[in-house]
């Protein structure tokens, strides 16, 4: 009886310390996971605020362009206003990138609480 006893924990112990490494061998590959995962999420982060830092530069401009244009047409000796597509051109940009800024405000996201949060 004690033989059978000492060989079933001997396995018992063979088997827990071989599920020892396997675990600490999967915490190794998830942590590089992670790792790398982070790595991504920091460079997505990272692309984001330069395009939203775009976004509004190209705002600024769009905006300063159809003020110029609003300040030609009253200076005009023309009779003719300047070019109809160009203006609902520009004012489509500027709508996209609106929508573009309504979007990001409503995700409640921003770089900081993404750079902010490890998980």
């Amino acid at each position: 009886k004690d033989e059978w006893y000492e060989k079933l924990h001997q396995e018992a112990k063979v088997a827990i310390k071989a599920q020892e490494k396997e675990a600490e061998a999967d915490a190794i590959k998830n942590g590089d996971a992670i790792s790398k995962l982070q790595k991504v999420k920091n460079a997505l982060v990272e692309i984001i605020t330069r395009l939203t830092d775009q976004a509004s530069l190209l705002t600024n401009q769009l905006e300063n362009m159809m003020v110029q244009i609003v300040n030609l047409e009253e200076l005009s000796f023309c009779s003719t206003p300047l070019d109809l597509d160009m203006k609902q051109q520009v004012q489509g940009v500027l709508n996209l990138i609106d929508l573009v800024k309504r979007a990001s405000a409503k995700s409640g996201s921003t770089g900081d609480d993404i750079k902010d949060n490890p998980e």
